[in-house]
């Protein structure tokens, strides 16, 4: 009786020691580096925190190898476009941007349901509508999108086809900060008549455009596909990037903040936007302000790109 019950005891005491077993704190299967750290898992050491982990789930600081890692450890993120991540030791990680066509696509869709909502395309049968031209801002989420429709007025002469209204959605963060419309005929010609007038065909089949010392004086019949006659502009010489920051610095612009290196051409609107640094007083939340210098007028303003600035209908 009394080794039945010292072979119980025994028996107690190894499942207790079984279950107070600690290993199950540390990864296990496979094999382990010097620090206990299985590496087939995805475990490194960490130094700094005296422990193994998966610097996907967990950063590790002193060991930043991508910018998702820099920006999980609140290192300064750069906002430019793409973004980049500064680590104290001086290594940049830039972010990666991945599917450009996915973003341009998000951005064109955002652009057309907004003009579809718009209370010309609904009440006057607005049809066939296109993207002209896209713009895509140093700053995440931010477009222009160029879009043109029909509007259905009656039969089409000879001349002129049904009225065609163009539209300009500016996109900040994802959502539609502002939208430009206006209205106006198409001049048909063939191709001859466009060269008579001193002007070129071109195809706008992905968002072509005329050149910026040109200009759009009607559709060019005769092709399978959409071409449109560009002939010079009256004031052919463009205007150079140096030129339009010296009218940028006699505007508002300076009085309100300063100019940076970063500035694009809008060939589609004959603008230069130089990107601005907004003085304290003058700062917007959820902005990208720019100085817009205009082609034609020689002027310059700020358009400050703000997020959910819907203009009235």
């Amino acid at each position: 009786m009394k080794k039945t019950i010292l072979f119980i005891v025994v028996l107690f005491s190894v499942a207790i020691s079984g279950c107070t077993d600690n290993s199950a704190d540390k990864p296990i299967g496979g094999e382990t580096d010097e620090h206990g750290c299985l590496g087939s898992a995805g475990y490194t050491w960490c130094d700094s925190l005296q422990k193994c982990l998966r610097t996907w789930e967990e950063p590790c600081p002193g060991m930043v190898t991508n910018f998702k890692e820099c920006a999980a450890l609140g290192y300064p993120v750069m906002e430019s476009y793409p973004r980049q991540c500064r680590t104290p030791e001086g290594d940049t990680f830039t972010e990666d941007i991945k599917d450009q066509t996915h973003e341009q696509d998000r951005a064109i869709k955002i652009a057309e349901e907004y003009t579809k909502n718009m209370k010309p395309y609904i009440e006057e049968n607005g049809r066939y509508l296109k993207i002209n031209s896209i713009v895509q801002f140093k700053c995440p989420g931010c477009w222009i999108i160029y879009l043109q429709y029909n509007l259905d007025l009656g039969k089409p002469t000879e001349t002129y086809t049904n009225d065609r209204m163009t539209v300009n959605i500016t996109i900040s963060n994802w959502k539609v900060a502002d939208a430009v419309s206006g209205r106006g005929g198409i001049i048909v010609l063939t191709p001859e008549e466009c060269i008579a007038k001193g002007g070129r065909t071109l195809n706008i089949v992905g968002g072509a455009a005329c050149r910026s010392n040109e200009t759009n004086i009607g559709d060019v019949k005769g092709f399978i596909s959409p071409n449109i006659c560009c002939i010079p502009s009256e004031n052919s010489e463009k205007l150079t990037i140096d030129k339009a920051i010296e009218i940028a610095k006699n505007s508002e612009c300076i009085e309100k903040g300063t100019l940076t290196d970063n500035y694009m051409y809008n060939e589609y609107t004959k603008t230069w936007w130089i990107d601005l640094n907004m003085k304290e007083e003058f700062k917007k939340d959820y902005c990208n302000p720019a100085c817009v210098v205009n082609e034609d007028t020689k002027s310059a303003e700020i358009n400050y790109r703000c997020t959910g600035a819907l203009p009235p209908e």
